[in-house]
């Protein structure tokens, strides 16, 4: 019981991030105001309770950003609310025990932190990334799996496309044949399918601006070195130049050309009988 005026002290002690409501009086009656309601804050980043997660720690696309989130925890397991903690944290991606590649952390302010990075190999020595969180090694992932991008003009490899003399046909066991060996923008053999799908064939005549139509175009796909080789294979029934052109998502490779030239008059050996008339040489 207080009579008189009194000061009372009142410690909480709280492992949980949470609202607390705390009853303060006597015998005879509450004070004023009780109960008092005050919230529990999470504490300081703790560098073992906190976490690194997704699946960007083991798995990128080369050549794109790979993300993966790191979530701040006091040492009691409270998520944090807010950031400010970006210095605590240290990412960095290694191949052959050197710093390789761009990597970096972004705030976002919610306790929370995204960590990004971009490799381009896929084949060669594995990629090491490791991460830190105050002093606390969080990750130490060792061969990241890397997945080739989609083909590129530029590094992508056509051969046989300029094939001379060749002359024209309408069967397809004298057609032209030419491959193209897909490789992504960082110079990866491309392994999908759909990928590859996606690039497109056009030959057309440079001088009528006549096309070969799908009819006379054939398309296939072989393993070639770990990656797909597009095999195309292709008739045209009017002499000259042909211009072949790939289009691949990033534009069209420039033109290789093909001249075909006038099929030969086929020799007619036969006697054809006419009626009954009779038989003359055809020429």
């Amino acid at each position: 019981q207080m009579s008189t005026p009194s000061r009372l002290s009142c410690r909480a002690m709280s492992t949980f991030s949470l609202s607390v409501s705390v009853a303060i009086g006597d015998a005879a009656a509450d004070i004023p105001g009780s109960p008092f309601a005050f919230p529990v804050s999470p504490g300081a980043l703790d560098g073992h309770r906190t976490t690194i997660e997704g699946s960007g720690l083991r798995n990128a696309v080369a050549g794109e950003t790979t993300n993966f989130t790191i979530t701040a925890h006091d040492q009691y397991g409270n998520r944090l609310q807010a950031g400010g903690d970006s210095s605590a944290l240290e990412l960095q991606v290694t191949q052959s025990g050197l710093s390789c590649c761009e990597s970096a952390v972004v705030d976002n302010e919610d306790g929370t932190y995204t960590g990004s990075y971009v490799v381009t190999q896929v084949v060669g020595d594995p990629y090491i990334l490791t991460g830190m969180v105050a002093g606390v090694e969080k990750a130490t992932i060792r061969g990241i799996t890397v997945t080739p991008n989609v083909p590129y003009s530029e590094t992508s490899l056509i051969r046989g496309a300029a094939e001379q003399g060749r002359a024209v046909t309408t069967k397809w066991n004298a057609a032209a044949r030419f491959t193209v060996d897909m490789m992504d923008r960082w110079g990866n053999a491309v392994t999908d399918e759909d990928q590859v799908d996606a690039v497109s064939v056009g030959i057309s005549h440079g001088v009528t601006d006549s096309t070969a139509e799908h009819g006379g175009i054939r398309r296939k796909l072989n393993e070639n070195a770990g990656g797909l080789r597009l095999v195309v294979k292709y008739k045209v029934t009017v002499a000259g130049p042909w211009d072949i052109v790939l289009t691949f998502a990033d534009g069209a490779k420039p033109a290789e050309t093909a001249v075909w030239a006038k099929a030969e008059a086929p020799e007619m050996d036969e006697v054809t009988k006419i009626g009954r008339a009779s038989c003359r040489e055809r020429v």
